[in-house]
């Protein structure tokens, strides 16, 4: 165990809730506490903000013209480009195109054109270039979890140029209740697993599928073993163990017989559902958009989550270190 995965679990334990919540001023107090013995200041979060829809005027302006304020200077496109259309940009509009797809806006309070971290990822300010000049009404999505762009306010466009099949959906780590849920399945894992040494200790924030599968198969012996229920009604200790067997298998919808495989890919799906709800929001659009100007949209809709049968979200969903692994092809179509 890492010395964040430490101090997380120190944390937890010492919160009433279990789950951590920064925003909250006791559990706050408590991290406080625990930095302080460590001589670590609590720095208020950053998050970095992407730009409105004039600091991306501005931003190309900068990057075509070296001048931010030639917003009007700005050239259309040749045809109009549609979303949830896949296509490809057309020659005529292929150079403006590449000088736009690695340019990213600056950090929220700093000044266009100055030294910034990155705030959109490639192929996002080209993108929006290329849906805004063809007359649609677009935003950046405003927020640490939110889509990168929003078509008329509503419809959420996550735009990754991944190339690779494989993309980063976001962190999880203020999901709480599914957090509180891998934090049930594990713990009785470590909890079996230090008494017998056999296996490494997972965490929340470092954990393995095949961990977690493991994790669902120690839960799914407990729930079958009538020995240890019987015993429940003696021992304090059994009894909550078995309180919070059912009560996570009755959240997650699994029959009392349910199998380690089973288990695991629903807490999967419900991190996908969870993440998927905001970014980029049921209804929008994963767009995968490449240098060379090949754009793909897969349309993310709760009843595609619904309808993936258990080793398929398996496959293709992975939890690693608070980050939401997905395959959009294998997940939301060609």
């Amino acid at each position: 165990m890492n010395i964040v995965d430490k101090l997380y679990t120190d944390w937890a334990w010492r919160c009433k809730s279990g789950t951590p919540d920064i925003n909250n001023p006791e559990d706050k107090a408590i991290l406080e506490s625990i930095l302080s013995g460590l001589n670590i200041p609590l720095k208020e979060d950053t998050y970095i903000l992407e730009a409105d829809g004039n600091e991306y005027d501005q931003v190309i302006a900068l990057e075509l013209f070296n001048d931010k304020g030639k917003i009007e200077d700005i050239p259309g496109v040749s045809r109009k480009y549609v979303v949830g259309k896949n296509d490809t940009v057309h020659s005529d509009d292929k150079k403006v195109f590449t000088s736009l797809f690695q340019v990213t806006p600056p950090k929220v309070g700093k000044e266009v054109g100055s030294q910034q971290t990155r705030g959109a990822g490639n192929g996002e300010v080209a993108l929006y270039w290329l849906l805004s000049r063809s007359g649609v009404s677009v935003q950046d999505g405003r927020g640490k979890d939110a889509p990168d762009l929003r078509i008329d306010g509503t419809t959420g466009l996550e735009v990754k140029s991944y190339g690779e099949r494989v993309i980063t959906l976001g962190r999880f780590g203020n999901d709480y209740d599914t957090r509180k849920k891998l934090g049930y399945v594990l713990g009785l894992d470590v909890l079996i697993s230090n008494l017998t040494g056999t296996e490494r200790a997972p965490s929340i924030d470092s954990f393995n599928k095949e961990e977690l599968i493991r994790g669902f198969g120690t839960m799914a012996k407990f729930s079958s073993d009538k020995n240890l229920r019987e015993a429940s009604t003696e021992f304090e200790l059994i009894r909550y163990i078995y309180s919070k067997i059912d009560s996570l298998t009755d959240d997650l919808g699994l029959d009392k017989g349910f199998k380690p495989r089973e288990g695991a890919a629903s807490i999967l799906r419900q991190l996908l559902t969870t993440k998927a709800e905001n970014k980029p929001g049921f209804g929008g659009y994963i767009v995968d958009i490449s240098a060379e100007g090949k754009m793909q949209y897969h349309q993310v809709t709760k009843e595609k989550i619904d309808s993936l049968d258990d080793e398929t979200i398996l496959k293709y969903v992975n939890a690693n270190g608070s980050a939401l692994k997905i395959y959009p092809d294998e997940l939301f179509g060609k």
